[in-house]
């Protein structure tokens, strides 16, 4: 599945607050225009409340869902340092960035990709080696 649209690059390590708008991203991720991927699936995530998006930092049922979310568009699980094959989709730009946050946080770096033919929020990784220079 070929993937394409404004492209965001989460590598700063930065929290991500419920809320925000497409104008605040640029605070969080470098604008790397349109871009396109391709993946072997894509996994829907359900929009996260504030509510949720805040219980991360403080409830662990929480945080291991989000980890086997991310482990799950990881499609290497010997290597789970290589770009994902999958990733994740969303209607909900607050949701696809606060995964992005979580993901970056695993290995290395997300992307956000703002897909306008289909008004979805896709989320990706270039991968751990990518993002230490490897």
């Amino acid at each position: 599945m070929k993937i394409s649209g404004k492209t965001y690059d989460f590598v700063k390590k930065h929290r991500v607050s419920p809320g925000m708008t497409i104008r605040d991203i640029s605070v969080y991720a470098e604008d790397l225009g349109n871009k396109s991927i391709t993946v072997s699936f894509v996994e829907y995530m359900p929009e996260m409340s504030a509510l949720a998006i805040n219980m991360t930092k403080a409830s662990l049922p929480v945080k291991e869902l989000i980890n086997r979310l991310i482990f799950a568009v990881i499609d290497n699980k010997e290597n789970w340092k290589d770009p994902t094959q999958g990733a994740f989709w969303t209607e909900d730009m607050n949701t696809a960035m606060f995964f992005a946050n979580e993901l970056q946080k695993q290995v290395g770096g997300a992307w956000v990709i703002e897909s306008p033919s289909d008004n979805r929020y896709y989320v990706w990784s270039k991968g751990y080696y990518h993002y230490i220079g490897a």
